[in-house]
């Protein structure tokens, strides 16, 4: 009975899929400088036995022709199919130095290739943007200046304020002002408060003058800081705020020593010194004084070895030292001693701005004086000669020769009463007390006659080294023949 009934036919129930994926890529941004940026890709289910999707980059207001970033053509995204897993791509920017607004490029997925499942069940219809930031700023810097300060009235010190690049749209400010360095506002420059500086669109560099008060004291080269603040204007910032303007200087200062002319026996002598313009901070410097003609072998003077002076740095200062002479009674020349200078100390300015290239001389005056003497004699008329002696009372550096004759006063030579001299020459070494003679023929007679005279004078004073006038050859003396005859 049951055969007449077919129960062989089958049938399959088909659970149709309704389930939906999707791939998602989160926006990124990044500074252009920064290196690759790093997107994820999230699958918000599951997918049975997994999928792979491509990735890639186009041109948004970035492009790769302008090389703004590095294309990405079809990245292989691997997904294993786990609900909420993500996998990651990078894409890397150009890093330039160029001022831009920022950049996008666009993400888009394709390419889906599944294992098990139809690729109509998952969506990767989604776009990402990465924005490219610019890092990029304009940016102030200051120079450092320097100008010659010159002797009077003012100069200008020219700062140069740039921009790393040209303005950008609505312009660019920037405050300024001055500050000591070494300089002083008070005495160096006018100072400037904080003052507002424009730069227009498209411009790129502005100049500040600080006007500097010239003078002439010789000083260290002196600093003033120019110091930016506060600016304005897109990307625009501060790269280098400072500048630091030289003074330099340009005065130069001049020791001088003077020449003195002492008198030899005055025991000392003040020597001077004198700065002409003012020096900043002062200075030290040394004298010494070396043999010329005079020594210090023969005790003309003592020597000074480095004496130290110091100058406080007034213009027109003085100082001085004392030098010790050597007196004696010798006749002599005029001698000389040498005067140097020697290690320059500035306390702080440049030791090349100071000349001490100044020398002088000590002039030591001879104030000594020689007499040469004639002694008188009185010899008798037949003694046949006679010795004329003459003596000098002081040394004489170098000796001397002079003259003497004699001339008829009562006794004559018409008479034979005695032999002429004329202009017999004597020779001294110079010697304190030294003497010379010479001798006198006298005439002799039997005849009875009074005591007679001859006159002695001398002439033609002849120095080997001093000065004539400093021997006295005005001594005059006489031979008085004495009659020896009896009627």
């Amino acid at each position: 009975m049951h055969a007449d009934i077919d129960i062989t036919d089958a049938a399959t129930v088909t659970i149709t899929n309704d389930d939906q994926a999707t791939v998602t890529i989160a926006n990124e941004s990044g500074n252009e400088d920064d290196g690759a940026v790093t997107f994820t890709a999230t699958l918000d289910v599951a997918v049975d036995g997994g999928f792979s999707v491509n990735v890639s980059t186009s041109d948004g207001t970035a492009t790769t022709a302008d090389t703004d970033y590095t294309s990405v053509t079809n990245q292989t995204l691997t997904f294993s199919g786990t609900a909420s897993e993500t996998e990651t791509f990078t894409v890397t920017p150009t890093s330039d130095a160029t001022i831009e607004s920022d950049e996008t490029v666009n993400i888009s997925m394709s390419g889906t290739a599944a294992s098990t499942v139809s690729t109509g069940d998952i969506d990767v219809s989604d776009l990402a943007t990465l924005t490219i930031l610019n890092d990029d700023d304009i940016s102030f810097s200051v120079n450092d200046p320097s100008v010659t300060e010159g002797d009077g009235g003012t100069a200008t010190l020219q700062f140069t304020v740039t921009l790393s690049d040209p303005a950008p749209a609505g312009g660019a400010t920037v405050d300024y002002s001055t500050s000591d360095g070494t300089a002083s506002s008070a005495s160096d420059y006018t100072a400037i408060g904080t003052t507002t500086l424009s730069f227009s669109v498209g411009e790129t560099s502005k100049t500040v003058d600080v006007t500097v008060s010239g003078d002439e004291t010789v000083e260290a080269d002196e600093t003033i800081t120019l110091t930016l603040t506060n600016p304005t204007g897109t990307d625009v910032v501060i790269g280098d705020p400072t500048g630091s303007g030289t003074i330099t200087n340009d005065d130069q200062a001049t020791v001088t020593i003077a020449n003195i002319t002492p008198n030899e026996n005055a025991g000392t002598a003040t020597i001077t010194l004198t700065v002409d313009n003012a020096v900043d901070g002062g200075f030290a410097v040394d004298v010494s004084t070396a043999d010329n003609t005079a020594t210090t072998a023969d005790s003309d003077y003592t020597a000074i070895t480095n004496a130290t002076e110091t100058f406080a740095g007034s213009a027109s200062e003085t100082e001085t030292l004392t030098i010790t002479l050597g007196g004696d009674t010798k006749v002599e020349a005029d001698e000389i001693v040498d005067l140097a200078m020697s290690n320059l100390v500035p306390v702080t300015v440049d030791a090349g701005d100071i000349d001490i290239t100044d020398a002088a001389t000590v002039t030591i005056t001879n104030d000594d004086q020689a007499t040469v003497t004639i002694a008188d004699i009185t010899p008798n008329e037949n003694a046949g000669t006679a010795t004329i002696t003459l003596t000098l009372d002081n040394a004489v550096d170098g000796g001397f020769a002079v003259d003497v004759s004699t001339a008829d006063n009562t006794a004559t030579t018409a008479d034979s009463d005695y032999t002429a001299i004329t202009n017999a020459t004597e020779t001294f070494a110079g010697s304190a007390s030294e003497t010379e003679t010479l001798t006198i023929t006298l005439g002799g007679d039997t005849k009875v006659e009074a005591d007679e005279i001859v006159d002695l004078a001398m002439s033609n004073l002849v120095p080997v080294t001093v000065d004539a006038g400093d021997i006295d050859i005005t001594d005059a003396a006489t031979v008085t023949i004495t009659n020896d005859d009896q009627a």
